[in-house]
Protein backbone atom coordinates (compact mmCIF):
# COMPACT_ATOMS: atom_id res chain seq x y z
CA UNK A 1 0.00 0.00 0.00
CA UNK A 2 1.18 3.51 -0.81
CA UNK A 3 2.63 5.20 2.25
CA UNK A 4 2.89 8.97 2.52
CA UNK A 5 5.32 11.03 4.53
CA UNK A 6 4.27 12.53 7.87
CA UNK A 7 2.92 15.80 6.44
CA UNK A 8 -0.55 15.57 4.99
CA UNK A 9 -0.94 15.78 1.23
CA UNK A 10 -4.50 16.96 1.95
CA UNK A 11 -3.28 20.48 2.81
CA UNK A 12 -2.31 21.25 -0.80
CA UNK A 13 -5.78 20.07 -1.84
CA UNK A 14 -7.36 22.37 0.76
CA UNK A 15 -5.26 25.24 -0.60
CA UNK A 16 -6.52 24.47 -4.11
CA UNK A 17 -10.17 24.58 -2.99
CA UNK A 18 -9.64 27.88 -1.14
CA UNK A 19 -7.83 29.32 -4.15
CA UNK A 20 -10.70 28.22 -6.37
CA UNK A 21 -13.27 30.00 -4.20
CA UNK A 22 -11.09 33.07 -3.68
CA UNK A 23 -9.82 33.68 -7.20
CA UNK A 24 -12.86 32.77 -9.23
CA UNK A 25 -15.07 34.45 -6.68
CA UNK A 26 -13.28 37.58 -7.82
CA UNK A 27 -13.83 36.77 -11.47
CA UNK A 28 -10.29 35.93 -12.60
CA UNK A 29 -6.61 36.65 -12.27
CA UNK A 30 -3.79 38.31 -14.07
CA UNK A 31 -5.65 40.37 -16.65
CA UNK A 32 -5.21 43.95 -17.75
CA UNK A 33 -8.05 46.43 -17.95
CA UNK A 34 -10.13 45.82 -21.08
CA UNK A 35 -13.80 46.62 -21.48
CA UNK A 36 -14.20 43.59 -23.77
CA UNK A 37 -12.43 41.17 -21.43
CA UNK A 38 -14.92 38.89 -19.60
CA UNK A 39 -12.47 38.34 -16.74
CA UNK A 40 -12.22 42.05 -16.01
CA UNK A 41 -15.97 42.55 -16.41
CA UNK A 42 -16.59 39.66 -14.03
CA UNK A 43 -14.16 41.04 -11.44
CA UNK A 44 -16.07 44.33 -11.48
CA UNK A 45 -19.45 42.60 -11.17
CA UNK A 46 -18.31 40.28 -8.38
CA UNK A 47 -17.09 43.26 -6.33
CA UNK A 48 -20.73 43.91 -5.45
CA UNK A 49 -21.40 40.40 -4.11
CA UNK A 50 -22.48 40.26 -0.46
CA UNK A 51 -23.40 36.56 -0.37
CA UNK A 52 -23.65 33.50 -2.56
CA UNK A 53 -24.29 29.76 -2.60
CA UNK A 54 -22.33 27.05 -4.38
CA UNK A 55 -22.51 23.34 -5.10
CA UNK A 56 -19.17 21.56 -5.18
CA UNK A 57 -18.49 18.06 -6.51
CA UNK A 58 -15.16 16.26 -6.18
CA UNK A 59 -14.39 12.82 -7.60
CA UNK A 60 -11.16 10.88 -7.12
CA UNK A 61 -9.76 7.47 -8.05
CA UNK A 62 -6.22 6.49 -7.07
CA UNK A 63 -4.50 3.19 -7.89
CA UNK A 64 -1.10 2.09 -6.61
CA UNK A 65 0.54 -1.33 -6.32
CA UNK A 66 -2.74 -3.20 -6.70
CA UNK A 67 -4.56 -0.95 -4.23
CA UNK A 68 -7.43 1.26 -5.43
CA UNK A 69 -9.20 4.03 -3.51
CA UNK A 70 -12.29 5.86 -4.74
CA UNK A 71 -13.78 8.98 -3.18
CA UNK A 72 -16.82 11.03 -4.14
CA UNK A 73 -17.78 14.19 -2.27
CA UNK A 74 -20.64 16.62 -2.76
CA UNK A 75 -20.87 19.88 -0.82
CA UNK A 76 -23.58 22.47 -0.30
CA UNK A 77 -21.90 25.82 0.45
CA UNK A 78 -23.50 29.05 1.65
CA UNK A 79 -21.42 32.13 2.26
CA UNK A 80 -22.07 35.66 3.53
CA UNK A 81 -19.12 37.85 2.59
CA UNK A 82 -20.15 41.26 3.95
CA UNK A 83 -20.03 42.84 6.46
CA UNK A 84 -18.04 39.89 7.84
CA UNK A 85 -17.40 36.36 6.66
CA UNK A 86 -19.83 33.62 7.70
CA UNK A 87 -19.84 30.33 5.79
CA UNK A 88 -21.47 26.92 6.08
CA UNK A 89 -20.63 23.74 4.19
CA UNK A 90 -22.65 20.52 4.43
CA UNK A 91 -20.93 17.66 2.67
CA UNK A 92 -21.42 14.00 1.95
CA UNK A 93 -18.43 11.78 1.24
CA UNK A 94 -18.46 8.23 -0.08
CA UNK A 95 -15.36 6.02 0.16
CA UNK A 96 -16.13 2.37 -0.63
CA UNK A 97 -12.84 1.32 0.96
CA UNK A 98 -14.36 2.25 4.34
CA UNK A 99 -17.86 0.94 3.67
CA UNK A 100 -20.90 1.75 1.56
CA UNK A 101 -22.47 4.12 4.09
CA UNK A 102 -21.95 7.77 3.08
CA UNK A 103 -20.23 10.00 5.63
CA UNK A 104 -22.04 13.27 6.29
CA UNK A 105 -20.65 16.28 8.09
CA UNK A 106 -20.89 20.04 8.44
CA UNK A 107 -18.42 22.87 8.72
CA UNK A 108 -19.02 26.50 9.71
CA UNK A 109 -16.52 29.34 9.49
CA UNK A 110 -17.09 32.59 11.38
CA UNK A 111 -15.04 35.77 11.22
CA UNK A 112 -13.99 37.45 14.47
CA UNK A 113 -11.94 40.55 15.24
CA UNK A 114 -8.76 38.51 15.48
CA UNK A 115 -9.23 35.75 12.92
CA UNK A 116 -11.60 32.90 12.14
CA UNK A 117 -13.39 30.24 14.15
CA UNK A 118 -13.84 26.87 12.47
CA UNK A 119 -16.68 24.65 13.73
CA UNK A 120 -16.48 21.04 12.58
CA UNK A 121 -18.96 18.21 13.06
CA UNK A 122 -17.47 14.72 12.79
CA UNK A 123 -19.55 11.66 13.63
CA UNK A 124 -22.07 13.83 15.46
CA UNK A 125 -19.50 15.53 17.71
CA UNK A 126 -18.72 19.24 17.35
CA UNK A 127 -15.30 20.81 17.83
CA UNK A 128 -14.15 24.36 17.27
CA UNK A 129 -10.76 25.82 16.39
CA UNK A 130 -9.65 29.44 16.54
CA UNK A 131 -7.54 30.47 13.59
CA UNK A 132 -5.73 33.73 14.39
CA UNK A 133 -4.86 36.01 11.50
CA UNK A 134 -2.93 39.24 11.94
CA UNK A 135 -4.68 42.36 10.57
CA UNK A 136 -7.88 40.32 10.20
CA UNK A 137 -10.11 43.23 9.24
CA UNK A 138 -7.75 44.38 6.49
CA UNK A 139 -7.28 40.80 5.27
CA UNK A 140 -11.00 40.05 4.93
CA UNK A 141 -11.96 43.39 3.40
CA UNK A 142 -9.59 43.52 0.47
CA UNK A 143 -11.39 44.50 -2.70
CA UNK A 144 -11.29 42.00 -5.58
CA UNK A 145 -8.67 43.99 -7.48
CA UNK A 146 -6.30 43.78 -4.48
CA UNK A 147 -6.87 40.04 -4.15
CA UNK A 148 -6.28 39.48 -7.85
CA UNK A 149 -3.05 41.50 -7.65
CA UNK A 150 -1.61 38.91 -5.25
CA UNK A 151 -1.69 36.32 -8.02
CA UNK A 152 -1.48 38.17 -11.34
CA UNK A 153 2.30 37.74 -11.59
CA UNK A 154 1.72 33.98 -11.46
CA UNK A 155 -0.63 33.79 -14.44
CA UNK A 156 0.81 31.45 -17.05
CA UNK A 157 -1.88 31.85 -19.70
CA UNK A 158 -5.56 32.47 -20.41
CA UNK A 159 -7.48 31.17 -23.40
CA UNK A 160 -10.99 31.74 -24.69
CA UNK A 161 -12.83 28.49 -25.39
CA UNK A 162 -15.83 30.17 -27.00
CA UNK A 163 -19.28 30.07 -25.46
CA UNK A 164 -21.29 27.42 -23.60
CA UNK A 165 -24.52 27.41 -21.60
CA UNK A 166 -24.71 26.64 -17.87
CA UNK A 167 -28.20 25.85 -16.56
CA UNK A 168 -29.71 27.57 -19.57
CA UNK A 169 -27.60 30.73 -19.31
CA UNK A 170 -25.17 31.62 -22.10
CA UNK A 171 -21.60 31.95 -20.83
CA UNK A 172 -18.11 32.83 -21.94
CA UNK A 173 -15.88 29.79 -21.37
CA UNK A 174 -12.28 30.57 -20.46
CA UNK A 175 -9.24 28.54 -19.41
CA UNK A 176 -6.92 30.20 -16.89
CA UNK A 177 -3.58 28.56 -16.00
CA UNK A 178 -1.87 29.57 -12.75
CA UNK A 179 1.63 28.67 -11.65
CA UNK A 180 2.36 26.85 -8.40
CA UNK A 181 3.74 30.09 -6.93
CA UNK A 182 0.14 31.28 -6.56
CA UNK A 183 -0.57 28.40 -4.20
CA UNK A 184 2.54 29.23 -2.22
CA UNK A 185 1.30 32.82 -1.92
CA UNK A 186 -2.07 31.64 -0.65
CA UNK A 187 -0.51 29.32 1.92
CA UNK A 188 1.50 32.27 3.21
CA UNK A 189 -1.73 34.29 3.36
CA UNK A 190 -3.40 31.56 5.43
CA UNK A 191 -1.32 32.52 8.44
CA UNK A 192 1.43 31.30 10.69
CA UNK A 193 2.40 27.75 11.63
CA UNK A 194 0.13 27.84 14.71
CA UNK A 195 -2.91 28.56 12.57
CA UNK A 196 -2.05 25.78 10.14
CA UNK A 197 -1.40 23.35 12.99
CA UNK A 198 2.08 22.32 11.93
CA UNK A 199 5.72 22.95 12.70
CA UNK A 200 7.91 25.14 10.53
CA UNK A 201 9.49 21.97 9.12
CA UNK A 202 6.08 20.54 8.20
CA UNK A 203 5.03 23.86 6.65
CA UNK A 204 8.20 23.91 4.53
CA UNK A 205 7.56 20.30 3.48
CA UNK A 206 4.00 21.12 2.37
CA UNK A 207 5.26 24.14 0.45
CA UNK A 208 7.62 21.77 -1.37
CA UNK A 209 4.64 19.56 -2.20
CA UNK A 210 2.76 22.52 -3.68
CA UNK A 211 5.77 23.40 -5.80
CA UNK A 212 5.94 19.78 -7.00
CA UNK A 213 2.36 19.98 -8.24
CA UNK A 214 3.22 22.34 -11.07
CA UNK A 215 0.90 24.66 -12.95
CA UNK A 216 -2.87 24.22 -12.71
CA UNK A 217 -5.59 25.12 -15.20
CA UNK A 218 -9.13 26.06 -14.16
CA UNK A 219 -12.03 26.52 -16.58
CA UNK A 220 -14.44 29.38 -15.89
CA UNK A 221 -17.97 29.94 -17.18
CA UNK A 222 -18.92 33.65 -16.95
CA UNK A 223 -22.48 34.74 -17.67
CA UNK A 224 -22.84 36.87 -20.80
CA UNK A 225 -25.86 38.68 -19.38
CA UNK A 226 -24.47 39.97 -16.05
CA UNK A 227 -20.78 38.87 -15.97
CA UNK A 228 -21.29 36.70 -12.87
CA UNK A 229 -19.26 33.55 -12.47
CA UNK A 230 -21.59 30.56 -12.79
CA UNK A 231 -19.23 27.61 -12.85
CA UNK A 232 -15.64 26.49 -12.68
CA UNK A 233 -13.92 23.15 -13.03
CA UNK A 234 -10.44 21.76 -12.50
CA UNK A 235 -8.78 18.53 -13.56
CA UNK A 236 -6.45 17.93 -10.64
CA UNK A 237 -5.23 14.52 -11.81
CA UNK A 238 -1.66 15.37 -12.81
CA UNK A 239 -1.29 18.04 -10.13
CA UNK A 240 -2.20 15.66 -7.30
CA UNK A 241 -0.25 12.78 -8.88
CA UNK A 242 2.87 14.95 -8.71
CA UNK A 243 2.15 15.89 -5.09
CA UNK A 244 1.38 12.36 -3.91
CA UNK A 245 4.45 10.94 -5.63
CA UNK A 246 6.57 13.65 -4.00
CA UNK A 247 5.18 12.69 -0.57
CA UNK A 248 5.32 8.92 -1.03
CA UNK A 249 7.94 6.67 0.48
CA UNK A 250 11.02 5.64 -1.46
CA UNK A 251 10.29 3.31 -4.37
CA UNK A 252 6.56 4.03 -4.29
CA UNK A 253 4.39 5.95 -6.73
CA UNK A 254 0.84 6.33 -8.00
CA UNK A 255 0.03 4.06 -10.93
CA UNK A 256 -3.11 5.94 -11.90
CA UNK A 257 -4.81 9.02 -10.53
CA UNK A 258 -7.92 10.88 -11.62
CA UNK A 259 -9.36 13.81 -9.68
CA UNK A 260 -11.83 16.44 -10.80
CA UNK A 261 -13.36 19.39 -8.97
CA UNK A 262 -16.44 21.28 -10.13
CA UNK A 263 -18.17 24.26 -8.47
CA UNK A 264 -21.43 25.87 -9.58
CA UNK A 265 -22.32 29.27 -8.09
CA UNK A 266 -25.85 30.58 -7.60
CA UNK A 267 -28.13 32.71 -5.39
CA UNK A 268 -25.86 35.74 -5.47
CA UNK A 269 -26.86 38.29 -2.81
CA UNK A 270 -29.74 36.03 -1.73
CA UNK A 271 -28.31 34.48 1.46
CA UNK A 272 -29.71 36.53 4.36
CA UNK A 273 -28.82 34.34 7.32
CA UNK A 274 -26.57 31.45 8.35
CA UNK A 275 -27.21 30.06 11.82
CA UNK A 276 -24.41 28.24 13.62
CA UNK A 277 -25.93 25.51 15.85
CA UNK A 278 -25.75 26.09 19.59
CA UNK A 279 -23.97 22.75 19.97
CA UNK A 280 -21.19 24.05 17.74
CA UNK A 281 -20.92 27.36 19.58
CA UNK A 282 -20.63 25.52 22.90
CA UNK A 283 -18.21 22.87 21.63
CA UNK A 284 -14.85 22.21 23.23
CA UNK A 285 -11.76 23.54 21.53
CA UNK A 286 -10.07 21.03 19.23
CA UNK A 287 -6.91 19.59 20.67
Amino acid sequence: MLKLKKMSFMLPLIVIVILALALTGCGGVGTTSNADNPLIASAEAMANVDSYAADMVMDMTMASQGFTMDMDMTSDIKCIVKPSLLMSMDYTMTMPLFGDEPMQSSIYIEQTDTGLILYNNENGAWTKSELPIENMEQYMNQNPADMIALYQDNLVSSESLGEEAVNGQDCYKINVTISSEAFMALMNQMGNTDMLGMTEEELAANQELLAAGGDLTTTLWISKSDNMLLKQSMDLSQFMTNIINASAGEGQSVDEMTMTLSIEYHDYNAIDEIVIPAEAKNASAAS
